[in-house]
């Protein structure tokens, strides 16, 4: 038997090869649907033992930096040419002239919608669902409760946050 004593210490997990594979799983689903794309190295994700027992060993993925981003480039400043963008502007003079609506009635607009969409949510019943998490199975359900109960009710999700504090943590394996 061996036992492993940690001092306290908040907002850390200790999982498994196998669950951490799981969980990036729900994340790559997750970016799929709302971004049509999840950049992944696949020798840094996959468990190094019986990796092909998990999704993730199955899963092709691709390797790509998404833009805008932080990367080293050189000054602006030093590349920009300003003398080109004001040529570039006066052969453009001739165009067709396209409607363009003032501020003050896009803003009228707007809150007139917002106006009618609140009215609407306003009759409906506010549901709150409150969830917590480690490894993203409460989220998940909670999501599905939530489009469930979004055709009725006026339901929004609100991940709660539990502090758990212990003197001595002990791992015994």
């Amino acid at each position: 038997m061996k036992v492993v004593r940690l001092p306290p210490v908040q907002n850390v997990t200790i999982v498994d090869h196998h669950t951490a594979s799981e969980t990036f799983m729900k994340h790559y689903d997750n970016e799929m649907r709302v971004r049509g794309g999840c950049p992944a190295d696949w020798v840094w994700i996959v468990p190094p033992i019986s990796g092909s027992a998990t999704p993730v060993f199955h899963q092709e993925m691709s390797i790509y930096y998404l833009s805008p981003s932080y990367e080293y480039q050189e000054a602006a400043w030093k590349s920009y040419d300003c003398r080109r963008k004001r040529d570039a502007a006066n052969h453009d003079s001739i165009s067709m002239t396209k409607r363009t609506f003032r501020f003050k009635e896009i803003a009228r607009a707007v809150k007139f919608t917002s106006k009618l969409f609140g009215k609407a949510l306003s009759k409906r019943i506010k549901a709150t669902i409150l969830y917590a998490t480690e490894t993203g199975k409460s989220e998940s359900y909670a999501n599905k409760l939530a489009e469930i109960f979004g055709h009725t009710f006026n339901a929004q999700l609100n991940p709660s946050l539990f502090i758990v504090t212990t003197a001595n943590t002990e791992l015994i394996s």
